[in-house]
């Protein structure tokens, strides 16, 4: 007999991905495009229309990630004309007999690092496996205690840069070993330079009326400026083409990614690096901020699709460069999330949280 169905959803600007999920089992999965609806209540009867034939029942839960802040019950969908009452939906769906839960969609891809398998992550750069036997021991010294919870953090890019950190806590400290989810707002850090060539990107951004889009001189740089896949990665191009006098033919991830990528083209992949040196910075400060000993998870759409240039990059060496903690950073794991939907991933564990029986 199927246990407990849940429908799980993960509502971007773009695409919405849903699927059905019960007995550990995800079924159905669809991708849909979401500008064609009004509203997310739209696209769930949709698919529910699309896939009757496939589920016995209703779903008793519905557990949805959307690409906004969820801090108000009406609710903006990031980059889309979706405006919402989240008590609405709710009412909504539990006419059809289902409760809901709705998240941040950084935080569900946060929950996935609890389900994520070796072959769904890309080591980035090398850690531990290629220390010394000396410095090993000195890692394992310093993280002897047992008591010691587990601790990820998560950082992407996507409409603006997500920051997240995972904790599981040990049996002396939870006896029911619940793991917390910090979500946070690291994408609006104030941007440090690391070499001279981002103390001259930063000189530039922070006092060039091109560059500021219509903010007044001189404007504080945080990091979503300059690492979103939306607006930043293009502030970045236009920063340094303004910086080396250069007419590049590309202005967006997309173009970017193809000329880096396919036609080699140098100016392009010098961009590619810096951004690539930007996000192994903000790695490596998120790793000494979070105590996040257990690794550092990059997420979200973007940098898969340049996992290559990423794994062949300075990346590792940048994470590691600091002349106080460097053998600390060394233990420090770096990973590149490839699986195809993490989201939902993170989605079953909440699925299954539900499902459990009451303690």
């Amino acid at each position: 007999m199927m246990q407990t169905l849940s429908l799980i959803a993960d509502f971007g600007a773009t695409f919405s991905r849903l699927a059905l999920y019960a007995d550990g089992e995800i079924f159905s999965q669809a991708t849909i495009e979401s500008r064609q609806f009004q509203s997310p209540l739209e696209v769930i009867e949709h698919y529910l229309e699309l896939t009757a034939k496939n589920a016995p029942h209703a779903p008793a839960h519905y557990l949805i990630a959307i690409a906004s802040p969820l801090v108000e019950d009406a609710v903006q969908l990031t980059n889309n004309h979706w405006g919402f009452s989240q008590k609405a939906l709710r009412e909504a769906l539990k006419k059809r007999g289902g409760t809901l839960t709705l998240i941040n969609d950084f935080k569900a891809l946060a929950y996935s690092l609890l389900k994520l398998e070796q072959t769904d992550l890309r080591v980035i750069g090398t850690s531990e496996a290629d220390l010394t036997e000396s410095d090993s021991t000195k890692a394992q010294s310093s993280n002897s205690n047992q008591n010691a919870p587990i601790i990820k953090a998560l950082i992407g890019p996507g409409s603006g840069f997500g920051t997240a950190t995972l904790v599981v806590p040990t049996s002396s400290i939870s006896p029911h070993f619940e793991p917390i989810i910090i979500a946070s707002e690291g994408g609006h850090s104030v941007f440090a330079p690391f070499d001279q060539e981002e103390i001259a990107l930063l000189s530039l951004l922070s006092n060039t009326p091109s560059l500021l889009k219509g903010k007044r001189a001189p404007y504080p740089i945080i990091l979503e400026d300059l690492l979103s896949g939306t607006h930043g990665i293009k502030r970045l191009i236009d920063a340094m083409a303004l910086l080396y006098d250069k007419n590049p033919t590309f202005n967006s991830p997309e173009t970017l990614l193809h000329s880096a990528l396919t036609e080699k083209e140098p100016f392009a992949r010098a961009v590619l690096t810096r951004y690539s040196l930007l996000l192994a910075t903000i790695a490596s400060n998120i790793a000494l901020t979070t105590g996040a000993r257990d690794g550092i998870y990059i997420g979200g759409g973007l940098v898969p699709r340049f996992a290559d240039f990423l794994a062949n990059s300075p990346f590792r060496e940048r994470f590691e460069e600091n002349l106080t903690v460097n053998n600390y950073l060394k233990t420090i794991p770096t990973y590149l999330i490839e699986h195809a939907d993490p989201t939902l991933i993170g989605l079953q564990y909440l699925a299954d949280r539900l499902n459990q029986p009451s303690q």
